[in-house]
């Protein structure tokens, strides 16, 4: 019998007052609870600083607040709560983003039972409302490969519970730099899986939001760049890496499709 192991949920912060007690509820609702949860706050401007200090009281998981000066992103902060962790197992959750009750309980026994596996995620929703869509007791995980990697992500971030290695979030990327540190593990062989169940809701629109076409195109210059950093590195031959880009400019346009028509 595998031995189970403990859990870092790393949760980076961002004028998130109105949203992150509805995350935080998602967690501590958890069938399997973390041992540890680690607030990230990157430099807010709101008052979510005093909204995550009153979340600091006595339970069974130990809370640790990070008070960043400087504003540098998101790949800093998961970052530096991957380094504050006191666990192998770090899971992300975005400020305004939920979980199922049992992602934790399904995806760890997954990670113990499973422990060549480097990171796994699995399928996310997108809901106006906090929900939980019923779970299946049986469904299918595949391996995802570096070459399929290459043509989609299939990790939205609060999907992944991470194995901890040497490998970082690149603190240069603003945008896709989830996708890049994918990308990196999978190129250095480390097995990633996806689990085919509904563990996580997004409560926004996964792409637009709110008709944000420079964000759309900031997302996909850097997809461009982190495949570009893998073509360079010659970890992708010129026809694998033409073909991608293709997709990536496919994947972009139906983004901004979809943008625009939700507008009406």
């Amino acid at each position: 019998m595998p031995t189970e192991s403990q859990v870092t949920v790393v949760i980076p912060c961002y004028n998130c007052a109105l949203t992150i007690q509805r995350a935080f509820a998602s967690v501590l609702a958890q069938t399997r609870l973390p041992n540890q949860i680690i607030f990230v706050n990157d430099c807010s401007t709101d008052n979510t600083l005093s909204v995550l200090q009153t979340l600091v009281a006595p339970r069974k998981v130990v809370i640790t607040i990070i008070n960043l000066q400087t504003n540098d992103g998101p790949a800093n902060a998961r970052n530096i709560g991957i380094d504050t962790s006191n666990n192998d197992l770090i899971a992300f959750l975005d400020a305004d983003d939920t979980w199922h009750s049992m992602k934790l309980q399904i995806q760890m026994r997954f990670m113990d039972e499973n422990p060549t596996c480097l990171l796994s995620g699995h399928r996310v929703l997108y809901t106006k409302e906090y929900s939980h869509t019923p779970v299946k007791h049986i469904f299918s995980c595949y391996e995802i490969t570096f070459r399929r990697l290459i043509f989609k992500n299939y990790f939205n971030t609060p999907s992944v519970l991470l194995r901890r290695g040497s490998l970082r979030f690149p603190s240069d990327f603003r945008y896709a730099e989830d996708y890049c540190f994918w990308l990196s593990l999978a190129n250095e062989g480390g097995q990633l899986f996806f689990i085919d169940a509904p563990l996580g809701y997004v409560h926004k629109p996964f792409y637009g939001h709110s008709g944000l076409s420079s964000s759309l195109h900031m997302m996909h210059k850097y997809e461009i760049l982190a495949l570009s950093k893998f073509r360079n590195s010659m970890s992708i031959n010129w026809g694998y890496f033409l073909l991608s880009i293709w997709f990536a400019k496919i994947k972009y346009l139906l983004r901004i499709i979809k943008s625009i028509v939700r507008k009406f």
